[in-house]
């Protein structure tokens, strides 16, 4: 995967606005091609909609999605793409505008969010020498677990501070 290595990291984030453009759509189409046939939400939602997408400048083409939308079939989201065994976390949202949403993540998600939070730690120069305090609640919240994951996985000391 293109953010594996630091080096990778360094050269993606060094690229021109049209190579990062490029590869955004390159990732979205790949995206909506692996979702569309599984999915019934999206698929019923992009049915109608010019795929793939060309350019960045069509999103505004796509429809948006609501969390009334995600939360309608119950305690089970309507917009899973997998069945429910091939899912290995479990986070929901906060909460603070209605009933929390439930966000399930395949291992594959999972090291997406691993991956990601990689950036971050490159800027803030963590390195396997050092100690990370997490003086925060979890919870099931997902970027405390994912920067808990990321930091782990740098090799960095994660030391929980909050229950």
């Amino acid at each position: 995967m293109w953010q594996k290595s630091a080096e990778n990291r360094r050269r993606l984030e060094a690229s021109d606005r049209q190579t990062l453009r490029d590869l955004q759509l390159s990732k979205l189409n790949d995206l909506i091609k692996t979702v569309v046939p599984t999915n019934r939400l999206y698929a019923d939602k992009l049915a109608r909609c010019k795929l793939p997408l060309q350019s960045l400048d069509e999103l505004s083409t796509l429809p948006f999605t609501t969390k009334e939308e995600l939360t309608a079939s119950g305690s089970t989201p309507a917009n899973l793409t997998w069945p429910l065994d091939r899912y290995v976390r479990f986070h929901q949202t906060s909460g603070t505008r209605g009933r929390p949403l439930p966000v399930y993540d395949t291992a594959e998600d999972w090291q997406w969010w691993t991956d990601s939070w990689q950036f971050v730690l490159d800027a803030a120069q963590i390195t396997d020498r050092d100690r990370a305090l997490l003086a925060f609640s979890i919870g099931p919240f997902i970027g405390f677990w994912s920067a808990r994951d990321a930091l782990s996985a740098r090799g960095t000391m994660v030391i929980p501070g909050a229950g």
